[in-house]
């Protein structure tokens, strides 16, 4: 079985391209993978990876949507699952967030995505493979509990939990309105996702140390419980992501703002 770390370079997955229990998923726009997508990458839609029903569209789909979705792609709980997009990684990063929602154990993240692999002259295609089917049911699922409204509403004060917002300053403050109401989680600390991209390199990441560096500046140790969200869950997978890869107690709120925002009985707080 491939040993490939959570977050794997293009030059290392090269090595891994044709590895048996390895399936490569690309999550990125479908006329970007028409034009070029990794040697044996299957296409996925993104819109299959949440409920996507109002009040709070990122929720989980149902289960069952969930099985036939991984057994379309030929994945079985042993498959490494690597994930690419072609946007900076939030696509990638919530089919990432679904796979771990349901205990599945093996997955990585390509740096970069699609972009790195090309500037790394790394080899392409431009056909779409044909995935065998697999059975991955609903009974092999390790269900991890979901964050929910009344559990947020019931500890987002507590002393040992932290919110992170990784939306933009201006939604956080709420000068930008996505909801009823702008704002955010009173407490919640502000780092938006795009901080941790360097669009200059080609949507790699930042220096993970500095990354690291300026969570810690804006209060985000990794010594509390890190609850993580955005508008959809969209973004805040990608902060997940980051989470995970620094070793933290962190978990996706799906509701996001989308729910909490349009909640008559939420707290919100404005401003910096």
């Amino acid at each position: 079985m491939a040993k490939l770390p959570l977050i794997v370079s293009g030059e290392l997955l090269k090595t891994h391209l044709t590895d048996e229990n390895v399936t490569i998923v690309d999550v990125g726009k479908p006329a970007i993978y028409e034009q070029a997508h990794l040697p044996g990458a299957l296409p996925l839609d993104y819109r299959r990876l949440q409920k996507g029903e109002l009040p709070a569209p990122g929720q989980l789909p149902a289960l069952g949507d969930i099985a036939q979705l991984l057994s379309s792609l030929g994945i079985t709980p042993d498959t490494h699952v690597v994930a690419y997009d072609d946007e900076g990684g939030t696509r990638a990063a919530r089919f990432l967030w679904l796979l771990d929602a349901i205990g599945h154990a093996h997955y990585s993240f390509l740096n970069g995505g699609i972009h790195a692999w090309l500037a790394d002259d790394l080899p392409y295609e431009v056909t779409a493979p044909v995935a065998t089917p697999s059975a991955y049911g609903v009974e092999l699922f390790d269900m991890k509990k979901q964050i929910d409204l009344d559990y947020l509403r019931a500890h987002y004060r507590d002393e040992n939990l932290q919110i992170w917002d990784a939306r933009t300053a201006e939604e956080f403050s709420g000068e930008r309105v996505s909801a009823q109401r702008g704002g955010h989680i009173p407490g919640a600390i502000h780092y938006n996702w795009e901080q941790a991209i360097d669009r200059t390199n080609d949507n790699r990441l930042r220096d993970l140390e500095v990354i690291r560096a300026e969570l810690i500046a804006a209060g985000i140790t990794g010594k509390k419980k890190i609850i993580t969200h955005c508008q959809t869950h969209h973004r805040s997978s990608f902060t997940w992501l980051l989470g995970k890869a620094f070793g933290f107690d962190i978990a996706g709120y799906p509701g996001a703002w989308a729910e909490w925002g349009n909640h008559s009985e939420t707290p919100v707080a404005t401003g910096k």
